[in-house]
């Protein structure tokens, strides 16, 4: 059986760390207030004064300063006079042209020793003028009151986030790098939007992207309708040096007002009489064959030749003009084999004459040329004399 009971309360009172933090010069007309938590100091003719009790203060109301509320109440007033350790080292922080290592501190800025006078390096920072920040430009200068940094150099590793301004000469506005108004406009020089990359220089221009203004799509424009005594040139490839070298290669049609040819010559001398060479490699659209032995025999390209040299696939339907001519100077006529029981694979395309029978090869008299259209239709690997 209980007899008594006794229960005891305990309380936890958390002490609370009281911080001043500085106010700057003492102004009457400015509200300073006081907490539980923090209170601030101000400097007053020389002397520093911390505000203990908590409430607000606003000289111009009350009618006395701190120094007078310490000299009239003592240790119970609002405003106490603070330790000389304390004034003497915030007093480098509240005094004009306070030094701190090399940065100089001056009401809300803070900079440089160092800067830039009438072009040429200084330490004569007495000049400084945020008004006139020409008389002399420190090597980095903050703004406190309205947050604006300037420094002579700077490196970043982190994020940085900009709605306007300049980095190396470019432009930075919104949505955009470079120029203003470059896609239409009358800007000389490079911008760069989310959807496009463009170059402006008088009647010339560049658009690389995605965006379009032409009333149809197209992801890259260029354009040149200056006058000019030299050659012109839209675009120049210079690839060399692989297996295969594509200058460009895709799907789609091409559909130019002016000349679109090639000019590689693509010359084939026979090995030996009495044979057949198979054409596994396209150069050109023409092959000039110069028969230099008896009963030296061509093939049609076989269907991997022509696959390289598309860049298609092994399934994709194409059609092709494929010229071969008789090298003037050759010693004797030839002929031209399709799949036959000679070119017996099916790397080798079935062959039909105008009639449409199959036939195995196609003769080429000497300084003559046959034309042959060579294609792929669902499989079927066929050419024909056209």
């Amino acid at each position: 059986m209980t007899i008594a009971r006794k229960t005891t309360e305990v309380k936890y009172v958390r002490k609370i760390r009281f911080i001043t933090y500085p106010a700057g010069r003492y102004d009457p007309n400015t509200s300073y207030v006081c907490t539980e938590a923090a209170g601030p100091f101000v400097e007053q003719e020389g002397q520093y004064y911390a505000m203990y009790k908590q409430g607000t203060w606003l000289g111009s109301s009350i009618g006395r300063t701190p120094k007078e509320d310490y000299a009239q109440y003592g240790s119970d007033a609002t405003w106490r006079l603070m330790d000389k350790y304390k004034a003497l080292i915030v007093e480098m922080f509240f005094a004009d042209y306070a030094k701190l290592g090399s940065a100089i501190f001056l009401g809300d800025y803070m900079f440089s020793q160092y800067g830039v006078k009438n072009g040429v390096q200084s330490n004569e920072y007495q000049n400084f003028n945020p008004d006139n920040i020409d008389l002399f430009r420190p090597n980095v200068f903050i703004d406190w009151l309205n947050g604006y940094i300037e420094a002579a150099n700077c490196k970043i590793n982190g994020e940085i986030n900009s709605r306007k301004g300049s980095i190396g000469g470019f432009e930075i506005g919104y949505n955009r790098i470079g120029i203003s108004e470059g896609i239409s406009g009358n800007n000389d020089g490079m911008f760069l939007y989310p959807n496009v990359l463009g170059f402006n220089n008088g009647n010339k221009q560049v658009l690389v992207g995605p965006f379009s203004n032409l009333g149809y799509e197209a992801l890259a424009r260029f354009q040149d309708t200056v006058s000019s005594s030299f050659s012109k040139y839209g675009v120049l490839f210079n690839i060399t040096g692989g297996y295969k070298n594509f200058a460009f290669s895709g799907k789609g049609d091409g559909v130019l007002n002016g000349l679109m040819t090639g000019y590689k010559l693509w010359l084939v001398t026979s090995r030996n009489g009495n044979s057949l060479l198979t054409i596994d490699k396209i150069e050109d659209n023409t092959l000039i064959y110069n028969c230099a032995h008896n009963s030296a025999y061509i093939s049609l390209p076989t269907i991997n030749a022509i696959q390289s040299a598309l860049n298609i696939g092994s399934s994709e339907n194409f059609g092709i003009i494929y010229t071969v001519v008789s090298f003037p100077k050759s010693t004797y006529g030839s002929r031209v084999y399709g799949k036959s029981t000679e070119f017996s694979s099916s790397s080798y395309p079935e062959l039909f004459n105008q009639n449409g029978d199959t036939i195995s090869f196609v003769t080429l008299n000497k300084g003559a040329s046959l034309r042959f259209y060579i294609g792929r239709d669902n499989g079927q690997y066929i050419a024909f004399q056209c």
